[in-house]
């Protein structure tokens, strides 16, 4: 019966449903729903690694982007500015890694110049890098409840 309720007070009949109608998908005050994530954008400024430790803290992760679409989805929230994401050169490989334990897909992101001491990753219209010390705002994501 909760469930029931929760449905028909938080489930618009068109807005966050699934494809077979069955479940709809909610996120969390502050958070935006774009397909299967919640995303949440910051107003303040962090390293890359406190970053990620904010990211724990609301039971999410720093943002993975998994194709084209999403990544136009992230430029409409990130507009002009610059956000961390969870890409991070692993040294030993010297190979970018999602924080996922991907290997970052070249075909979806060219691997521009790598600058000594550039070893984390932020976006602004496409992928940068940049020291991981550098305070920059970032992105959370996380799986949406479903009802």
């Amino acid at each position: 019966k909760f469930q029931a309720f929760l449905r028909l007070n938080f489930c618009n009949q068109n807005q966050n449903r699934s494809s077979d109608n069955s479940t709809c998908k909610v996120c969390p005050l502050q958070w935006q729903l774009h397909r299967d994530k919640c995303y949440w954008s910051s107003e303040n400024i962090k390293s890359w690694n406190e970053s990620q430790r904010d990211c724990s803290t609301r039971d999410s992760q720093l943002l993975v982007i998994q194709d084209k679409e999403e990544l136009d989805f992230i430029e409409s929230i990130t507009k002009n500015s610059k956000y961390w994401i969870g890409l991070s050169l692993l040294k030993s490989k010297k190979k970018w890694m999602w924080i996922t334990g991907f290997q970052l897909d070249q075909s979806l992101f060219p691997e521009p110049n790598y600058a000594e001491g550039n070893s984390c990753a932020a976006i602004r219209y496409k992928i940068i890098y940049e020291r991981c010390s550098t305070a920059l705002r970032w992105i959370c994501q996380k799986g949406p409840l479903l009802l």
